[in-house]
């Protein structure tokens, strides 16, 4: 009888122990504004491939390959250009033409947004070191829109 009450005593404690407790478990992980590695911020792109499509506009200008007028916001070629894209690719004279197919684009910096990079126009390498005088800014912008770079305002 004594084997039996304690066998039904250590089950009764056996079972009852963990009924009526809430389970404790650790709360998420929520970001922590204040530190840097939580950063909820875009991260920038990066300038190669801006620079990449700057010098592939100037050169295929250069060329006189129009198609590169789908990278050039027509805002931009109004503004800066003068003219519609197709027209001032048209309108390049020779000496520009050649010096347009040897530039080199070295170096951008942070424009405004993350997705964003300004090109100098005094960081611009060009055979000589003469620019054509065709495009005339002081800056350069090429703006991430949706995947495709733009030259842009």
């Amino acid at each position: 009888m004594r084997t039996l009450a304690a066998v039904l005593l250590s089950v009764t404690v056996l079972t009852a122990c963990g009924t009526g407790h809430k389970d404790v478990s650790i709360p998420p992980l929520t970001e922590e504004p204040s530190y840097p590695l939580f950063d909820s911020a875009q991260p920038r792109t990066d300038d190669l491939a801006a620079r990449t499509i700057f010098q592939k506009i100037l050169r295929g200008a250069g060329q006189g390959n129009a198609r590169v007028c789908g990278w050039v916001d027509p805002a931009f070629a109004e503004t800066v250009l003068g003219a519609a894209c197709p027209a001032w690719v048209k309108g390049i004279t020779p000496a520009d033409r050649a010096k347009l197919r040897q530039v080199k684009v070295p170096v951008a910096v942070d424009g405004d947004t993350y997705r964003e990079w300004v090109i100098e126009a005094p960081s611009l390498q060009w055979p000589g070191q003469v620019a054509p005088t065709t495009p005339r800014a002081d800056r350069f912008v090429m703006r991430l829109t949706g995947d495709r770079w733009m030259l842009s305002l």
